[in-house]
Parts: structure tokens; sequence; C-alpha cells
């Protein structure tokens, strides 16, 4: 399904070539069609756009199924990327923290500042397009994306793994097939190797 979207070249035809800026740049002057980017890009447009350019823009989520009846999967990640090394000193006081962060007022605020989706239930944001494309998935699946474990990493640092470097060869043309089938490879490898 991948192979298949990044053959569409739906990023034209030198994605690479194109820096952020002059991407927001060109979506914001109408050049680009479309951008692909989370909630937190919404600001930005919010700065750079008339109130009334951003009334035209719809978002929607990119689907990870095969047909109609299959669950609409889409990922989601937390608004914050906060977290507590095993190795703090202020192990306590930073759990309190955290606790304060996502109980209080102040997270209220700060989702509807953002004009993000929470991710405490019982936590209401602004209304939004984002509430409304959600709100409209068809038999919706929640996939939780995590940043990757202890596990995860020992085996990424094994093979070197670097997914925003996959994401460009695979835009690059690679033989999808022969890519998965090395890669597959080497994470069993890698596996069998960092136990």
């Amino acid at each position: 399904m991948l192979d298949k979207y990044y053959n569409t070249k739906p990023f034209g035809e030198d994605p690479l070539g194109y820096g952020w800026n002059q991407e927001k740049s060109m979506f914001a002057s109408k050049k680009a069609a479309m951008l692909a980017s989370g909630q937190w890009f919404y600001m930005d447009l919010e700065k750079d756009m008339p109130k009334e350019t951003l009334e035209d823009i719809g978002v929607f989520v990119l689907p990870a199924r095969e047909t109609k009846e299959d669950p609409f999967r889409y990922l989601v990640s937390a608004e914050v990327f906060l977290s507590i090394p095993k190795y703090s000193k202020n192990a306590d006081e930073a759990k309190k923290f955290l606790d304060w962060f996502f109980t209080s007022d102040y997270y209220k605020e700060y989702v509807t500042y953002m004009n993000v989706l929470p991710a405490v239930e019982g936590v209401k944001g602004r209304e939004s397009m984002f509430n409304v494309a959600i709100a409209n998935i068809p038999n919706p699946e929640v996939v939780l994306q995590k940043g990757g474990d202890e596990k995860f990493r020992k085996i990424a640092n094994y093979i070197s793994f670097d997914v925003k470097r996959m994401g460009q060869e695979m835009i690059q043309g690679v033989n999808f097939t022969e890519y998965m089938n090395e890669f597959n490879k080497r994470w069993t490898e890698a596996q069998e190797n960092t136990k």
C-alpha cells in the first residue's frame, strides 16, 4: 500500500528539493494543494493566512486500509512529549509536575491555545476542523504512535535504522519489495543480537 502511494508521486517531481519554509510558503500562497503536517502547524497558518483563506482549508486523516469495510486505522500521538529518564534524581518531583500538567486548568488552556486535540479524556479544546475530521472517520481504529521503547532503540541502533532516511529513499524510488526484504532480514538479525 505504501509503495503504491509513493509511486503516485503525491509530493511532486522533486520533493527532497524543497525545505520546510518553502513548502509552508507555497501552501500559504496557494501554490501547493496539500501539506502533510500535524495539528501543531495550524498556529503557523493562523499567523500566515487571512481568516477567509483559513476557513477554506480542510484536513483529512490518511487511511491505512485495503477496503472500506476494514477498520480505518489512524495514527495518534501525544500533543506533548514529556518523559522522565530512569536515572533522574528528581523522578518524584517530575511525576508531580506531569500530574499537575495533565490535570490542571493549565492543560485545558494549553490545548485550547495550541488548537490541538487533547490526549486526556474529558478535556475539551476548541472546536476545529480537527474535531470534525476525527468525528467523520468511518469505522475508526486508533493506533498510538510511540517513540520507541528501549528494545526498539537497541534494534534501531544496531542496524542504523533512520525512518527519515527510509522515507527519502522510498521517495527516490527504491525497489520496495527488495528494500523491505533487506530490512526484515537485518531486523531479525538485530533482534537475535540485542537480547
